[in-house]
């Protein structure tokens, strides 16, 4: 293998495939939208924009945010493990249904794309479940329609 291949520990990179192109944001102008709006409150809270020799210890304010970021990612880790169970618990309620008329319905994806495109997930989850019990009626009456005739 090429060193060129190679992280710095020595791991191999795996290749990948090129991204798809879809409806989703440009993620570099989103980033640099909240870099813009993170500097202006910096300079409103502490009256100067971040420079270099400024009094501060930058290795320990790094520190202090990296700390940050760990509580941030253990939030998240724990908000998406009881996600995960929520969805388990949906897809379980769900899959009797799909079953029972041989459709092949994904439950999972139904359940999924709306769960995680949301910042408010158990919210998210709670609608999916009252729709879906409103809704199931109508599903079960298409499944009647769409159901091969035996």
């Amino acid at each position: 293998m090429d060193v060129s291949q190679m992280r710095a520990g020595g791991e191999p990179v795996s290749e990948q495939p090129p991204p798809v192109p879809n409806d989703g944001p440009d993620l570099w102008l989103v980033v640099i939208d909240w870099m813009q709006k993170r500097r202006i409150k910096g300079i409103e809270q502490y009256h100067t924009p971040l420079q270099p020799f400024n009094g501060r210890d930058a290795d320990w304010d790094a520190i202090e945010e990296s700390l940050d970021r760990l509580v941030y990612d253990a939030q998240k880790l724990f908000e998406n493990r009881a996600m995960k169970k929520r969805v388990a618990e949906l897809e379980a309620a769900l899959r009797p249904f799909a079953d029972r008329h041989r459709l092949g319905w994904p439950t999972q994806h139904a359940v999924m794309v709306p769960v995680t495109v949301t910042g408010s997930t158990q919210i998210m989850a709670d609608a999916i479940v009252n729709i879906s019990v409103k809704m199931l009626p109508a599903f079960e009456r298409a499944a009647e329609l769409l159901a091969p005739k035996e």
